[in-house]
């Protein structure tokens, strides 16, 4: 297994195109809040989407998958392809794998005591377990039941002894970890049928060993107790097309995001199996609070305000690109393209919620209290497919289909950047 380029493709590579201070197209963030989101850095040096992202446990590396079949994992301090997983790259840089669709680091914990385990699935249905910094497959495996089943989606519970996977043929997989072997292949249960269409999105509840969710094309959420062997509730509405649900750490509240125009962002009580809220795209509606009109823009349509330092002022996030005049909502703008997400989930500290995808190719960050969009990074080439968040900080990640892999960084008002190349663009 190659675990970095060959020499005659890492000598076509440009190093002033690996992990340049390159920033996404616009970052609006809303006047008043006290947070600031920064660009960071921009990583990828491939031709291919970029399908699943996922920061290590120490946050020193990101592992990216890609649609040419690679995992490229690059170093979040220097912004440098550290290692290259794939069964094959010719002198191209071309991979004979499908498309890496999901990607997990395997929780280090007592029972599971080796690091920079990252497992991967991939569109033939192929799940590989890989050393990552030796670049050893230490696994490859698929659907032993169904050898043409492809899969969209992994994942491990919190202690890392059993790792979820789902994909075309409808059911959730479980395995142990440590047997590798399969445990329990879930669908119906007594009158629930499960899943009749692809699965795309498969989480464990990390305050729970036992449930887990999964929702794709039929519009319903299933909701799994492994004690019971199948499904318990199924849940009516989401069309789930990506990474897009997630769990609080209250115990009880699931957050769905769909791919479609409207109620794409949904918050679900666990306890009653409803849903008790939604997240408007554009911030609380416009009945909700005072209407007063916006301030005459006095920049041009493409410029965010910044400081003699390069960073940040308050800036609105306020698209002057339509034909008709929108409503002015907290100083954002109602008319704004439909999301389409792709992603969705909550913040390290679950205070905020972020979601991207297709259609606007927008990444919003929300102020869970309120709905409020506190920030809108906008005008991306190309559609945002995943999403990553940090597990030591507030930073985060995004990969689109440009092929490119953007990090961020939080900090509050007022407050010296964590790095000073941040503010360097």
């Amino acid at each position: 297994m190659y675990t970095k380029l060959p020499p005659p493709l890492e000598e076509m590579v440009d190093p002033s195109k690996v992990g340049s201070p390159e920033k996404p197209s616009r970052i609006f963030n809303k006047k008043g809040t006290q947070r600031r989101f920064l660009h960071k850095m921009t990583l990828g040096d491939s031709k291919s989407e970029v399908f699943t992202c996922r920061f290590d446990p120490t946050d020193k590396y990101l592992a990216c998958g890609f649609g040419d079949g690679a995992i490229r994992i690059y170093n979040t301090q220097s912004g440098k392809c550290a290692f290259t997983l794939c069964s094959y790259v010719d002198q191209k840089g071309q991979s004979d794998d499908m498309p890496v669709t999901a990607l997990r680091w395997r929780p280090v914990t007592s029972s599971m005591k080796t690091a920079n385990v990252l497992v991967s699935a991939q569109a033939d249905g192929y799940m590989k377990h890989w050393h990552a910094t030796s670049g050893r497959c230490l696994l490859q495996r698929n659907c032993e039941d169904n050898p043409d089943n492809q899969l969209y989606t992994i994942d491990y519970n919190q202690d890392g002894t059993l790792l979820a996977a789902a994909g075309k043929d409808k059911y959730v997989r479980l395995y142990d970890e440590q047997t590798k072997s399969i445990v329990l292949k879930m669908k119906e249960n007594g009158d629930l049928c499960g899943h009749s269409n692809r699965i795309f999105c498969v989480r464990f509840d990390p305050l729970s060993q036992n449930l887990l969710a999964s929702g794709g094309w039929d519009n319903t959420i299933q909701i799994y107790d492994i004690r019971k062997k199948g499904p318990i509730v199924s849940i009516y509405g989401p069309h789930i097309c990506g990474d897009s649900i997630d769990f609080k750490n209250d115990g009880y509240t699931m957050l769905t995001g769909s791919y479609r125009q409207d109620n794409v962002l949904e918050l679900w009580d666990l306890r009653k199996f409803k849903k008790f809220r939604d997240i408007e795209w554009d911030g609380p509606k416009a009945s909700e609070v005072p209407q007063t009109p916006p301030e005459e823009d006095k920049k041009e349509d493409d410029e965010v305000d910044m400081d003699e330092e390069g960073q940040y002022e308050e800036s609105e996030l306020s698209p002057r690109r339509f034909q008709t005049e929108p409503k002015h909502v907290e100083g954002f703008t109602r008319s704004s393209p439909a999301p389409f997400i792709y992603s969705a989930q909550f913040s390290k500290k679950y205070d905020m919620i972020m979601a991207a995808g297709a259609g606007a190719n927008q990444v919003r960050m929300f102020d869970y209290e309120s709905g409020n969009v506190l920030c809108c990074i906008s005008d991306i080439p190309k559609a945002v497919l995943c999403m990553a968040k940090c597990n030591t900080s507030s930073d985060f990640a995004f990969g689109s289909a440009d092929s490119k892999i953007r990090i961020l960084s939080q900090r509050k008002v007022g407050a010296p950047p964590s790095n000073p190349a941040i503010s360097e663009f």
